[in-house]
Parts: structure tokens; C-alpha cells; sequence
């Protein structure tokens, strides 16, 4: 093989393995939101969520209805720190809410009771049981980011 075509083929390589950005200079660590703060406003039947991310990033909320952590429900994308509210007029169990960056970096998901009370309950032992978890088997967390992403 002559010397274009091994050219051609170690750019690829370097391209594919993602070496080029570091030869550039142009690395940046994107970080994940914080935990979305939830609430629960039993007179107008809606979750509120907030969250910011360290980066300044735009956020969407994901929701999962059934608890599952599959999101069923994503928001639009607003600014860090914004309050965001949407209806769940008819739903009375635990859902699933996660915070997501425009770069698609989520925050870890938080159960969220949804209580007849008026009251909403987080549920910070799973959202800590996720956390060591991807802690110390990180190859959960990319499994998961390729299941939503």
C-alpha cells in the first residue's frame, strides 16, 4: 500500500476513536444536570421540576408515568434553574422524573410519590442506590445513555 492510503486509513482510526478532538485542543466535559427538585400541586393537578446545570446548559425534564424509568413524557428545553410545571391531572402513583442537558447528560432519576395528600415524596434512596451503582460499574450508565439517547 502506498503512503496516502495508510494516511487515509490512521485519520480514520484517529476520527473513530475520538483522538482527534484531543489533538485539537477542543475538549470540553460536558456535565450532567443537577437531581430535579419535585413537587406536587394537588389543586391544579401538576408536577413542578427544577433543576440547574453546573455548565449553564438548557434542560428538559424527562417523565416516566408507569415508574419504569422508560421516559414516556419529555418537556422542551428551558433555561437552567427555570421552574417547569406540566399537567398529571388522573395520575396518583410514583413516577420517574430525570433532568436532561442539551448535549443529552442526565441527571440521576428521582422517584417522585405522587401522594393524595398533596404532597410529593422523593425517594432519595433509590436515586442513591443508582448513583453508587454507576459509581462503581460506569459501564451502566453508558448502557443506559444508548438505551435513551
Amino acid at each position: 500500500m502506498n503512503k496516502k492510503i495508510w494516511g487515509i486509513l490512521i485519520c480514520m482510526l484517529f476520527i473513530g476513536v475520538g483522538v482527534v478532538p484531543c489533538i485539537s485542543g477542543n475538549i470540553t466535559k460536558n456535565t450532567a444536570p443537577n437531581s430535579p427538585v419535585c413537587f406536587y400541586d394537588w389543586t391544579n393537578y401538576t408536577l413542578g421540576m427544577k433543576s440547574t446545570d453546573v455548565d449553564k446548559d438548557q434542560i428538559r425534564y424527562g417523565v416516566s408515568w408507569w415508574g419504569d424509568s422508560v421516559m414516556d413524557y419529555w418537556t422542551e428545553y428551558y433555561p437552567s434553574g427555570v421552574e417547569v410545571k406540566i399537567d398529571v391531572k388522573g395520575k396518583k402513583e410514583t413516577v420517574d422524573v430525570v433532568a436532561e442537558d442539551i448535549y443529552g447528560a442526565r441527571s440521576p432519576i428521582v422517584n417522585v410519590l405522587i401522594s393524595p395528600h398533596g404532597k410529593s415524596i422523593e425517594l432519595p434512596i433509590f436515586n442513591r442506590f443508582f448513583e453508587k451503582l454507576f459509581e462503581h460499574f460506569p459501564f451502566f450508565e453508558k448502557i443506559q445513555n444508548l438505551y435513551y439517547n
